[in-house]
């Protein structure tokens, strides 16, 4: 068996594999998909190793690009996402020696740490090669006063599929840049952040081939923030994801609170979510914090930075940080 690092021209191959061994049940595996992910990446393009035999592509194991922000200090991560080993060749180790070696590979390009959200079903595996379990980001959950709940689940649920939000998003955006409202965010303040740009914004909200996102702007006089969110169908009806607040300034709040209402009330949703930590009190009254949300692990390449990421209280991923990859 041959390991190698892949380039642009497996990528057809890749993808033929990630079918016949994961299927599309959680999300369709497409060349377009793959290429927004490890090569358009503005974190830069992943690291990925591939298993041959007889020059037929067995396994793969691919390591996102993910920049975290801690003040003035940027920590340079991979997280652990992609990998599949062909239904003939697995029970052989692939898996992991693609793995190890992909760690080894990270390190000498200077990468301080690998971290991901597996299943309880990959979750050991992980564990065994050296990861350690952070926790379960926590999530803010907010349903409508039980009339408005009400009058919601009578109505014919909203259709997620026709929101467009590819205008709100530029808007938004646009909003951030002229403003420079990331420079001044208060997603600041001594938290580990993913370190956030215009561009990283467009390629994570209006680029994604996969799944649509929309926006909402606020420009006052006291400052500016941006909402980005999606609508996703669940068993208890459609949920409004907000995936990420950018938020200019703390006296903001009761407006971005006042703006999330009525996001709930024009797209119909039964409830809505934001993550638990950073923009927790954004929710206001009718909330509940809950501790259901990923499972995330990390595990230290080339210095002790995994050791601050093991306080949920000072790294502080937003939803949009740790969902669909």
């Amino acid at each position: 068996m041959e390991i190698r690092e892949a380039n642009e021209s497996d990528i057809p191959r890749i993808v033929e594999l990630l079918r016949a061994s994961l299927g599309e049940s959680l999300m369709p595996k497409s060349v377009e998909y793959w290429r927004w992910k490890h090569i358009n990446n503005p974190f830069g393009p992943s690291p990925v190793l591939l298993a041959l035999e007889n020059d037929a592509v067995i396994g793969v194991r691919a390591f996102m690009r993910w920049d975290w922000r801690n003040d003035d200090i940027t920590i340079r991560a991979v997280r652990a996402v992609d990998t599949a080993t062909h239904p003939d060749h697995q029970g052989k180790g692939i898996f992991r020696k693609l793995t190890m070696a992909l760690l080894d590979v990270c390190k000498q390009r200077g990468l301080h740490l690998v971290f991901n959200t597996p299943n309880e079903k990959s979750l050991p595996g992980y564990l065994k090669m050296g990861w350690q379990k952070t926790g379960n980001l926590p999530v803010q959950l907010r349903l409508p006063t039980p009339g408005a709940l009400g009058r919601r689940l009578v109505n014919a649920l909203p259709s997620v599929d026709t929101w467009d939000g590819g205008d709100s998003i530029t808007n938004a955006i646009s909003l951030i840049s002229e403003r420079g409202i990331l420079q001044k965010s208060t997603h600041a303040n001594g938290a580990i952040i993913t370190d956030y740009s215009s561009e990283y914004l467009r390629w994570r909200y209006l680029d994604v081939p996969v799944v649509k996102y929309m926006a909402q702007s606020i420009d006052t006089n006291h400052g500016g923030a941006a909402l980005f969110f999606r609508l996703k169908k669940s068993s208890l009806g459609v949920e409004c994801r907000i995936t990420d607040c950018v938020l200019e300034t703390p006296k903001l709040i009761p407006t971005v609170q006042k703006q999330i209402r009525q996001l709930a009330k024009e797209t119909r949703a039964t409830y809505v979510t934001i993550d638990g930590l950073q923009s927790k009190s954004l929710l206001g009254n009718w909330s509940v914090k809950i501790s259901g949300g990923p499972i995330v692990t990390t595990r230290e390449i080339s210095t002790d930075a995994v050791e601050k990421f093991r306080n949920f209280a000072v790294w502080t991923p937003s939803l949009g940080d740790l969902e669909l990859f």
